[in-house]
């Protein structure tokens, strides 16, 4: 709902903060943001979707959907590259 009502079409980040039962939207980005790495693993490709949409196609609803009940873990690590 929040990039209908932005008019907003493509990727958008969001950073949301809970507190005490509220939510309270503190960051926005139009970008690929670290989760979106668990929703394409889970099925969804949505740089196949934006690059259809610039060409004027319809949205593939395959390109969108996502396979429920899986499990993804990301790790970082710190790796020197110079001494």
């Amino acid at each position: 709902l929040i990039g209908e009502n932005l008019g907003h079409i493509g990727n958008l980040d969001c950073d949301i903060m809970e507190e005490n039962g509220s939510y309270y939207l503190i960051e926005m980005n139009p970008r690929f943001g670290g989760g979106y790495p668990f929703s394409h693993e889970s099925g969804a490709n949505l740089p196949k979707a934006i690059l259809g949409w610039l060409k004027g196609e319809k949205t593939n609803s395959d390109d969108l959907n996502v396979e429920y009940n899986r499990a993804f873990s990301k790790c970082d690590r710190l790796i020197n590259i110079r001494a």
